[in-house]
């Protein structure tokens, strides 16, 4: 049940940071960034473990879901597993950007820049 609640609350916050003009726009960039890997860690979640979970101790879903569902469990659960490596990964990204922020202020205009922040939220297959 949380996961519909933490859906729309991410998305939310990917609106306001969008709109939010009196938070730098590098720090904006990173939360927003965390919000769309949470929110696609939730999606993914919704579907591999709610219905494991109801395939597996019920039989009120439908017999071509149980034939089709190995065939989508193979691809649903990596997802899980990696938009939830990203958003830790965003995470650490967002804790090196306020520590620079905070501890390094005269360094924070070098290295908080948006171009080095993108570089750093890219994925493999951009590259």
């Amino acid at each position: 049940m949380h996961s519909p609640f933490g859906i729309a609350g991410n998305v939310l916050s990917i609106v306001v940071l969008g709109r939010d003009r009196t938070i730098r726009h590098t720090t904006a960039f990173i939360m927003q960034m965390l919000a769309v890997s949470d929110a696609t860690y939730l999606v993914s979640c919704l579907f591999a473990s709610t219905l494991y979970t109801t395939l597996g101790y019920t039989d009120w879903l439908p017999t071509a879901l149980h034939r089709i569902w190995p065939h989508v469990f193979v691809y649903s659960y990596p997802t899980a597993c990696i938009t939830q490596t990203a958003a830790t990964w965003m995470v650490v990204v967002l804790t090196a950007d306020r520590y620079v922020a905070i501890c390094r202020p005269l360094h924070a205009v070098h290295y908080s820049t948006l171009p080095r922040l993108r570089t750093a939220v890219r994925t493999p297959v951009e590259t």
